[in-house]
């Protein structure tokens, strides 16, 4: 800390890439959960080229606006400071709180500076209430470091609540969008088509996460009859029924299944854990292996990866949504912890112009 120019200069490792701390620095949502002073914002949902930062007294009063100066993503991020007192008379490239993000292998080294109060009206005592608040400067920076990697280790818990919002709110367009999705992907038919083949007689079947019944509808139109779907979204299980009103769908907690223990054949669910940690993946497997009967056979699908996508909007729709994406081996230990056997694992490329593009991953288990 160098006093003499009235500048502070902090810094801290955070093991999590450059592109996942730039979320946590930038976007709102995360920010509220970081920022150890009262804030306001506009309605927006991340931070741009000259955003304001509102810094508020416990009245809720403003005391301070911030500008964003400089937005290089990824690279850095300077706020500006105006203080009331100064009554625009301090021009913004005189003093600024500047985040610098470095790139150290898949790890971030993150620099902060705030000064140079030297420079600016009542500088003198505006660095000594900063100097108090040092303590909670620190926090910010471990806030952040720890947002960064929960969020890469795929830590972060999202509310049920959030989740069901986001699509109820999309169910509509969502089934507009994906109801014919799977004419465009070869392997996922001959799986469904492997997996119906062979699960057709063996007892009720269940589709985890069938969102507005695609995958539901497949199995049935392929022997597997005796099928429900079910979805968290109570929007999506009445997309569902609308479209396939021969089906039966259900809304329902794959984390807390409300079937008796041994009652289906099989299970299909694709894509269904996108939204769930390492540790909810494991009590779904567990609820999974604790519904099917011995020998009962689970087909799910995934992205793979470390990444962790976040969506503010859908469409033209406003969420505020996660994505995981998961290391094929990790699951498979999950699933022999949770007392399955593995049949079969696979990835593929994804299908350009068709889905998103990340790799695809594919588990075929069984119940031991």
């Amino acid at each position: 800390m160098n006093i003499k120019e009235l500048t502070s200069h902090e810094s801290i490792l955070i093991q999590a890439p450059t592109l996942t701390v730039w979320e946590i620095l930038t976007k709102i949502s995360y920010m509220k959960q970081w920022s150890e002073l009262l804030i306001t914002f506009t309605e927006e949902q991340e931070l741009h080229k000259g955003s304001k930062i509102h810094w508020v007294n416990d009245k809720g009063e403003s005391y301070c606006i911030g500008t964003v100066t400089d937005f290089e993503p990824e690279k850095k991020l300077r706020v500006s400071p105006q203080f009331a007192s100064w009554k625009d008379s301090v021009s913004p490239d005189v003093i600024a709180s500047v985040f610098t993000l470095h790139k150290q292998g898949n790890n971030t080294h993150l620099e902060f500076s705030y000064g140079d109060f030297v420079k600016v009206p009542d500088g003198l005592q505006l660095w000594e209430m900063y100097l108090d608040s040092i303590d909670p400067t620190n926090k910010e920076l471990g806030k952040i470091k720890q947002l960064a990697e929960d969020k890469t280790n795929n830590k972060v818990t999202q509310s049920q609540d959030k989740i069901i919002k986001c699509y109820d709110d999309t169910a509509e367009s969502y089934a507009a969008e994906r109801i014919d999705e799977l004419s465009k992907k070869p392997l996922d038919r001959l799986l469904l088509k492997e997996f119906a083949s062979i699960n057709k007689d063996k007892g009720a079947c269940v589709d985890f996460g069938c969102g507005p019944g695609q995958t539901t509808k497949f199995l049935y139109e392929h022997g597997v009859t005796d099928i429900t779907g079910v979805d968290l979204s109570p929007g999506m299980i009445d997309t569902a029924r609308r479209l396939f009103p021969k089906i039966k769908f259900n809304a329902g907690d794959l984390l807390k299944v409300s079937y008796p223990s041994n009652y289906f054949g099989s299970t299909l669910a694709f894509y269904a854990i996108v939204h769930f940690t390492y540790e909810q993946v494991k009590i779904t497997f567990s609820e999974v292996n604790r519904v099917l009967k011995k020998g009962g056979q689970f087909l799910f699908s995934f992205h793979v990866g470390n990444e962790t996508v976040h969506y503010d909007k859908v469409g033209d729709v406003d969420v505020d949504i996660d994505l995981f994406f998961f290391q094929t081996q990790h699951l498979i230990k999950l699933l022999h912890e949770t007392g399955f056997g593995i049949i079969d694992a696979l990835e593929r490329f994804p299908y350009e112009e068709v889905e998103y593009a990340s790799k695809r991953g594919y588990i075929w288990a069984e119940k031991k």
